[in-house]
């Protein structure tokens, strides 16, 4: 098998890899030079139809029977920003793809890429935000990138809607949502954070009983401690509550919190 046409001319060939993102995997160019092109190539080949990425990349799965996840998983974070198609449905697919790599080290390393795609156009964070919030099962992991870049983007809008979700009854909509918070920047010519912001994360650590809804609330609230200092005395007791509710203990926190947070708990 030379050539990306004749992959796609031989469904046979896809069947027996069990896939056409292992497919891929044979064709993938050794030299770092030639793979640019290859993935430009995929996308091409997308946009005209020949074949569906976001559909056949949202059928892959991990596992011990399919030990070259990553590797073709990282086909598709290559070719996905160029692909000219629904912004929602290639959400879905990263979404997939980052739960389906559950509790690995590279798990979340799509997410960076995602975000410069979000960057390209104001609408994909708004598009995809209303997503999550009508499927948070499959989306949910991709609210705080989505809200970082609706942050940039419009940040009235972003922090009213972030706030909002804070305050739903889907734990795991509402714990995504609080770590969302985390990403809220100082605007231009501010010294303190939108009062809203630390309003909320106060209002969800003193009403909330859910390890992962307060251990994201002391995550957020370590994170904003770093570019606010001013806020500290609130951020502080968020901590101080968020730990005290805590059923599980300091350790079960630092586990389920941002892998950073530990380092960032000095600052307090």
């Amino acid at each position: 098998m030379n050539t990306l046409n004749e992959l796609i001319a031989d469904p046979v060939k896809v069947k027996e890899t069990r896939g056409l993102p292992r497919a891929l995997l044979l064709l993938v160019p050794i030299k770092t030079e030639e793979r640019q092109e290859f993935w430009s190539s995929l996308a091409d080949a997308h946009n005209a139809g020949k074949i569906d990425l976001v559909a056949e990349f949202a059928l892959l799965r991990n596992g011990k029977e399919n030990p070259d996840f990553f590797r073709a998983r990282q086909i598709f974070v290559n070719t996905f920003p160029e692909l000219e198609t629904n912004c929602v449905n290639v959400a879905r697919t990263l979404a997939h793809l980052v739960i389906e790599a559950g509790g690995d080290m590279a798990a979340s390393w799509p997410l960076e890429p995602f975000r410069t795609y979000l960057d390209q156009d104001p609408k994909r964070p708004v598009e995809i935000l209303t997503a999550i919030e009508a499927d948070p099962i499959s989306l949910a992991v991709l609210l705080p990138v989505t809200a970082a870049a609706g942050f940039t983007s419009d940040r009235p809008y972003f922090i009213d809607e972030v706030v909002r979700l804070t305050k739903v009854p889907d734990e795991l909509l509402q714990r995504m949502a609080v770590a969302a918070l985390a990403n809220v920047p100082l605007g231009e010519g501010e010294t303190t954070l939108p009062s809203e912001t630390l309003a909320s994360l106060e209002d969800v650590v003193a009403t909330s009983d859910h390890d992962g809804v307060l251990a994201a609330s002391l995550s957020a609230a370590l994170t904003l401690s770093l570019k606010n200092k001013l806020a500290l005395p609130r951020l502080t007791e968020v901590v101080r509550l968020a730990l005290q509710k805590g059923a599980t203990g300091r350790s079960e926190w630092l586990r389920t919190a941002s892998p950073g947070m530990s380092r960032s708990s000095t600052s307090l």
